[in-house]
């Protein structure tokens, strides 16, 4: 397959393009940056892959988006994400419109090009990424939770309406739980800034910080493995999440909330 993904600088993005890389895909492996670009090529040089990519991309810019759809791809692996954390109540309303813009509206905005692309051919796969956290939202994420739960939602409802649809194009959601990418860490760090949970803020930060501590997955292959079976399995389930204790956990929180 000839594979586009996004918002592959670091993580799990990253990781799931050289995997792929390493499986005999085609790989269009995009940054938010240039020196992530510049430093990613480096490494590719490094491993000998002469099937990837790499370029430059913002998924909000709609000059980039073009670009991109010039490219021979017939699988998106739609990753590219941003977040900030802190209070809901103390929530910056700006900072707010960016993560949703970077992890909802343009996201879906080059999705629609991709799926206009993918109809010249009546065939390809669509993969979104979005979080665990769209079922189990935690406390002082709930910006990220939530771009993330809107995501989950309308990906669910683009598989089931393609159903309707006289065509192969085929759409898959795929669920991270917590893996330790730095993300979270960053997240967590707004905590700080709140003013409204600010007597309270360093002890919500230290729970919160040992809560990740002890749940998060320093190793990221199980949702890897997960991703490339959304690339490579026939028939793709309509929902891939790891790890399963996360998904467990989720289910046991939906029981209960």
């Amino acid at each position: 397959m000839k594979v586009l993904i996004t918002g592959a600088g670091s993580g799990i993005g990253l990781l799931t393009a050289l995997t792929l890389a390493e499986r005999h895909h085609f790989v269009y492996l995009t940054t938010h940056t240039k020196e992530e670009a510049k430093r990613i090529k480096k490494l590719v040089e490094n491993l000998n892959y002469s099937n990837v990519e790499v370029l430059k991309a913002d998924i909000t810019s709609k000059e980039d988006h073009k670009k991109l759809l010039q490219l021979n791809y017939d699988c998106l692996i739609n990753n590219a994400a941003f977040t900030t954390g802190g209070s809901v109540l103390d929530a910056n309303i700006e900072n707010m419109k960016q993560v949703y813009e970077v992890n909802l509206f343009s996201s879906l905005s080059f999705l629609q090009k991709t799926y206009q692309k993918f109809e010249k051919t009546k065939k390809g796969r669509i993969i979104v990424i979005s979080s665990l956290t769209a079922l189990a939202p935690i406390p002082f994420l709930g910006i990220y939770s939530s771009s993330k739960a809107a995501l989950s939602s309308l990906a669910t409802s683009l598989r089931n309406e393609s159903i309707l649809l006289d065509n192969s194009i085929e759409f898959v959601l795929i669920e991270p739980g917590m893996y330790h990418t730095g993300f979270n860490q960053y997240m967590l760090s707004h905590i700080l800034d709140d003013q409204i949970f600010a007597d309270l803020g360093e002890d919500i930060y230290k729970i919160e910080s040992a809560l990740f501590q002890i749940l998060e997955k320093s190793n990221l292959t199980s949702i890897v493995t997960k991703i490339v079976k959304s690339v490579e399995d026939s028939k793709p389930k309509r929902v891939y999440r790891a790890p399963m204790l996360h998904t467990l956990l989720c289910r046991v929180y939906n029981l209960f909330r």
